[in-house]
């Protein structure tokens, strides 16, 4: 609801209850007189599902410059549901190795039987659901009660508003458990773009392989193109030392023979170094593949413990 919008209906004198969006606020440090969170919602084992604690939110005002309107805050901690912290711009600068954490055999990512893990999971903290009013006394447990039974009452505008939130767009229809659609939609993109990586990178290693087959045939070829050389200049060598006149067709042949040995010395090396390059993109390729396959995999083990509700 729009700030000033909302300022007006509070002059007025009209209580008005609503939800922030997640753009809203930046985490518990939005908030200040931040109660005690008490238990809000447990499972069916009686573990705490969700907890809720009253607090107070300054509300910007874009026509009134310089001035805020103050809410309270129904604070509700989802524990089911997680989201990163926002990491130290510090520690974004430092360099990152993407396969630091990996040990042994596993760090051998360029072979055939790598088998990816995911990266190590980020900071992360219990997802807020701020349910705001403009009353100034508020029973934080009574508003959160109140306000979150109207998503099981099948209330279409608020299910499409929990759409921009990044909450289920399934309140409602609890009476069987069904899944979570949005979540859904995001872990077959996932799966999609991990079953690709690893095509990806079984192909660059598939690429090395020959690459590195190539450039060792092609260093065994320049072996022996560079021995027929030493062979040539070494008999050219004695020729000229044994006849004080050599005979020049003899000459001629061995400078004919020493030319075509010296283009196939070239040409060996010339394949050779392809064949190194084309090992190089394809080492770059199986690395970038490995790397985004193990931030898939965070993403998809993050998605099963960020159960949105």
């Amino acid at each position: 609801m729009a700030a000033e919008f909302l300022h007006q209906l509070a002059k007025e004198g009209r209580t008005v209850v609503t939800i922030l969006k997640s753009n809203q606020y930046a985490g518990l440090a939005s908030f200040t007189d931040v109660g005690a969170f008490v238990p809000l919602c447990r499972d069916r084992d009686g573990a705490v599902t969700r907890e809720v604690a009253s607090a107070r939110f300054a509300l910007c005002l874009p026509d009134h410059p310089g001035q805020r309107l103050s809410l309270s805050v129904a604070l509700i901690r989802d524990l089911r549901s997680r989201v990163q912290v926002s990491d130290d711009p510090a520690e974004k600068e430092e360099a990152w190795r993407w396969d630091a954490d990996l040990e042994g055999v596993s760090r051998y990512w360029w072979k055939s039987d790598w088998v990816a893990t995911p990266t190590p999971s980020s900071p992360a903290e219990p997802t807020l659901i701020p349910i705001v009013t403009t009353a100034s006394e508020i029973s934080a447990v009574e508003l959160a009660q109140v306000y979150t039974h109207r998503w099981l009452a099948q209330e279409n505008s608020i299910r499409d508003f929990l759409v921009s939130l990044g909450l289920d767009t399934n309140h409602g229809f609890a009476k069987a458990q069904v899944e979570n659609s949005e979540g859904a939609k995001i872990r077959g993109a996932l799966e999609r773009k991990l079953a690709k990586a690893k095509r990806l990178s079984d192909g660059a290693r598939e690429r090395m392989t020959q690459a590195q087959e190539r450039s060792r045939k092609a260093g065994q070829q320049a072996k022996v193109q560079q021995a027929r050389l030493a062979r040539l200049d070494a008999a050219r060598q004695q020729l000229a030392e044994q006849q004080e006149r050599p005979d020049l067709d003899q000459l001629a042949r061995m400078v004919a023979e020493r030319e075509r040995a010296q283009t196939a010395l070239v040409n060996c090396q010339q394949y050779k170094q392809r064949a190194e390059q084309t090992y190089r993109t394809a080492w770059d390729a199986c690395e970038h593949a490995c790397c985004q396959q193990r931030f898939l995999l965070r993403e998809l083990e993050d998605l099963k413990l960020m159960k949105v509700n």
